[in-house]
């Protein structure tokens, strides 16, 4: 079981691209975001051997910076746990680095919707 949020994110112009990723805590491992990225609305070419990361400021001022997977030119993003461990609007950007150079994209946002149950179990 796996929910995959399917986006397109600018690599030019606006520094906030204003897109909303909804995300629930308490999900373990099924929560996900495939990334077209595009170059003025046509498709940007990851470079071949190219590296891509997450980096994530969440709503506590806390940052996450994480490993992304690149398949068939799009970034797949993995919601971790430390994504979601504070309710809230986290600010998101892709680093794309290859050969020693680095581009970072537009920035979307990721919404944190509080669970009801943090630790499985209800009181009663």
């Amino acid at each position: 079981m796996q929910i995959t949020e399917k986006i397109r994110v600018e690599m030019a112009g606006n520094p906030l691209y204003y897109i909303h990723v909804p995300t629930k805590q308490g999900d373990v491992k099924t929560r996900y975001v495939d990334v077209e990225l595009v170059w003025n609305g046509e498709p940007f070419v990851i470079p071949e051997g190219a590296s891509v990361r997450a980096a994530f400021k969440k709503p506590d001022g806390f940052d996450v910076l994480n490993d992304c997977v690149v398949a068939n030119n799009v970034v797949t993003i993995e919601l971790t746990d430390q994504v979601r461990a504070v309710p809230g609007k986290a600010l998101c950007e892709l680093m794309v680095q290859h050969e020693g150079k680095m581009i970072t994209s537009s920035s979307f946002v990721v919404t944190v919707y509080p669970g009801l149950l943090q630790d499985g179990k209800p009181e009663s």
